[in-house]
């Protein structure tokens, strides 16, 4: 049976704390430590750090301007590549792989197609959205990762109101949360926590 997959990208497959940080060292001095464990603790780590003013900067200076390839030079996270040469396996087998995100910027979706296609990926579908949950509704989509526990845990209530007036959706048993020290709060029942999209497609599987 062919499969519908959706993955979401920063956090998941692609490694942007460290470049993000990085800008943000360069841009106004602040030193801060490698994503780990225990770094970043929360979602909105930055707006910690960070005035609005500091935030626009560095958004507006490192990330949104044209010209800027801040999302081509992010590094993979670790499996990252393996993953990405099986999703492409996968897609010749016919399976439709998807990658979604709420990327900002001068070429975003370019951008992240190049970066996947650089790490393996021949064809990749990228589509940039602020309403994933949306996108994977109306796609029909049956298998879905992510690391923001709001997005997967909207997503899951989303897909118990479908069930509670009987018209069930096939991600509802799909949908993956990557462990992160910044998603540990408790979590809808429907959602699964995993170390890795590989993880992940392991317990589909399809690796």
């Amino acid at each position: 049976m062919h499969r519908k997959l959706c993955f979401d990208v920063d956090g998941v497959i692609a490694n942007f704390t460290d470049s993000y940080s990085a800008a943000i060292t360069r841009l106004t001095g602040i030193a801060l430590p490698k994503a780990s464990d225990s770094f970043p603790h929360t979602w909105y780590w930055d707006r910690e750090i960070l005035s609005q003013e500091q935030l626009e900067m560095v958004w507006d200076t490192a990330i949104r301007p044209e010209g800027a390839n801040f999302w081509l030079a992010l590094a993979p996270l670790p499996n990252a590549i393996e993953t990405i040469h099986r999703l492409n396996v996968l897609s010749k087998q016919g399976h439709e792989v998807t990658f979604m995100t709420a990327r900002e910027g001068d070429r975003a979706k370019t951008q992240t197609e190049m970066w996947l296609h650089s790490y393996g990926m021949d064809y990749p579908t990228v589509l940039v959205t602020n309403d994933k949950i949306l996108i994977v509704d109306a796609l029909k989509m049956d298998f879905f990762v992510d690391d923001r526990l709001y997005t997967v845990d909207d997503l899951a209530q989303r897909m118990e109101m479908f069930e509670i007036f009987d018209e069930p959706r096939p991600v509802k048993d799909r949908i993956y949360l990557v462990n992160r020290p910044y998603n540990q709060e408790p979590c809808h029942a429907f959602i699964k926590r995993v170390a890795s999209v590989k993880e992940a497609l392991q317990l589909e599987g399809l690796w």
